[in-house]
């Protein structure tokens, strides 16, 4: 998950919707880092913000509902 190599990371961003918050991804944020995720299945997803302090501390924090779009080439149907 991620790339190990070129870490660690002051910011990281997952742009789909994950079941749960990957460690791996939280190993590879800097103390002082951020991670962006939309997690959650079916219709509850929620856009998750994971924080490391200067002291490698975690906090995780649900910030809000997320709304998905999703196109079949011609159409677009928004789902809660």
């Amino acid at each position: 998950m991620g790339w190990k190599k070129c870490g660690p990371y002051d910011a990281i961003h997952v742009g789909y919707v994950a079941q749960k918050i990957f460690p791996g991804l939280i190993k590879q944020l800097k103390r002082g880092g951020r991670l962006v995720i939309p997690v959650g299945e079916g219709g509850s997803v929620s856009l998750t913000v994971v924080d490391k302090n200067s002291n490698g501390a975690v906090t995780v924090v649900s910030e809000t509902t997320v709304v998905r779009a999703h196109t079949d080439g011609r159409r677009i149907t928004i789902s809660p």
